[in-house]
């Protein structure tokens, strides 16, 4: 997938993602916001930023590709071989350890 300068995702495209996630909640204030940036969607940011920590995703001139370890993962047990390494990644990095 190709990248901005910043290498963040199109505003398209995390302008799509964010308006599918925020139709999931009733409050009325949370549709109305406009996400001008990645990094606005904290969502989104944390997901892709805990992926890259996690060894899912790399970014190579411009571009965010998912790893062998990912694809491996992917298609050896789908989603479950995923959440353990997503998880791994966010806690140990968040309290100091890598």
């Amino acid at each position: 997938m190709k990248l901005t300068a910043k290498n963040n995702l199109s505003q398209k495209l995390f302008q799509e993602m964010a308006a599918c996630y925020l139709e999931h909640y009733d409050d009325r204030f949370l549709r109305s916001i406009k996400i001008r940036s990645e990094e606005h969607f904290e969502v989104l940011n944390a997901i892709r930023l805990t992926g890259q920590l996690a060894g899912l995703l790399r970014i190579t001139k411009g571009r965010l590709f998912l790893t062998n370890k990912c694809t491996k993962a992917l298609n050896s047990g789908g989603m479950k071989k995923l959440y353990p390494l997503l998880f791994n990644a966010s806690t140990l990095n968040s309290i100091g350890f890598s």
